[in-house]
């Protein structure tokens, strides 16, 4: 089982991406159209070319700026930002060669884009779209391939501490078992010599313990429910060698239903806290 905070990080790539590609597609040419026009089918044929620019933005963030910049190799970044910068356009005059045929479009929207002579290479230089917007639109998708970055070495750190704590988790149960089960059969060894009713009871209670630590604390993770099941029948066993039956006490609030915790979780904070043996 992967840590829980992967499912964290896995989250805030993909929302960040979600809102990242939403706001360049749809949101600023919204807003810019309704400026420009006051035709809303201009406006949402300007959205529809956006989306269909967007492989080429996907590319730079998601593979063009991890294998280059990111791997510090600035000088492949360099020789390679010019093809790139071919491909965007390529990808900008398809999508604009698209809309001019596609049915839906108005026509007075498909006479703008045929102006811009998507089709003809010598037109604006050879690139047809607007250097300024497409280098900040290029900036806009830096900013979000840095934030990825950074959600990935936050994930590291995280990997990092998790696994520490895994490893101190696992020698410390590593060294509980046998203590406890030592322990438990030298009172159930003065039990029996001396015929106290309460030995039978005792052994119930020490299979069902370790039938729970053999089999339940293998497992990355268990319900709530079983563990304080589990550390309420440690705790009747703890109580059977005192007289006083008060001597601890076990009080449970809220609903266990629905969470869970590392197994042997509890039995760990007895442990630390010396609760009387």
């Amino acid at each position: 089982m992967e840590p829980v905070g992967n499912w964290t990080y896995v989250r805030k790539v993909k929302w960040s991406e979600a809102i990242y590609l939403f706001l360049i597609s749809t949101v600023i040419p919204f807003f810019v159209g309704i400026q420009i026009w006051s035709e809303i089918s201009f406006t949402f044929s300007l959205i529809l070319l956006n989306i269909l620019q967007l492989p080429s933005i996907v590319l730079f963030y998601r593979s063009y700026l991890p294998h280059t910049v990111f791997k510090k190799r600035y000088l492949l970044f360099i020789l390679c930002f010019f093809p790139f910068l071919i491909f965007y356009e390529l990808n900008a005059r398809l999508a604009a060669l698209l809309l001019i045929h596609l049915p839906f479009i108005p026509v007075d929207y498909q006479n703008l884009l045929r102006s811009g002579h998507p089709e003809l290479f010598e037109y604006g230089y050879f690139f047809n779209q607007t250097l300024g917007y497409t280098f900040l639109l290029l900036l806009t998708a830096l900013a979000l391939a840095l934030i990825k970055e950074l959600f990935k070495q936050q994930q590291k750190v995280y990997e990092i501490a998790y696994g520490k704590v895994k490893l101190e988790l696992n020698h410390l149960k590593s060294q509980l078992q046998p203590h406890f089960f030592f322990n438990t059969l030298n009172n159930l060894y003065t039990l029996t010599l001396q015929h106290s009713p309460t030995a039978p009871l005792m052994i119930a209670h020490l299979s069902e313990i370790m039938r729970y630590i053999i089999y339940e604390s293998e497992s990355e993770q268990v319900s709530l429910e079983k563990e304080i099941s589990f550390i309420s029948k440690y705790i009747a066993l703890e109580k059977l060698r005192f007289t006083d039956p008060e001597v601890i006490r076990l009080e449970i609030q809220g609903d266990p239903g629905g969470h869970q915790v590392e197994p042997l979780l509890f039995l760990l904070l007895k442990t630390a806290l010396n609760m009387p043996r």
